[in-house]
């Protein structure tokens, strides 16, 4: 039960970081996409 409970954490600590890095590249992108536009 505990190695359930310690897999289960782990898998939902996967997927958030999965999802802060989708959000901080897209953040970023839409930042200096058109920075980058102005510079090529």
């Amino acid at each position: 039960r505990v190695d359930a409970l310690y897999f289960l954490l782990s898998y939902n600590l996967y997927f958030i970081f999965i999802l802060l890095t989708i959000s901080v590249l897209s953040i970023v992108y839409v930042d200096y996409f058109p920075y980058l536009y102005k510079i090529l």
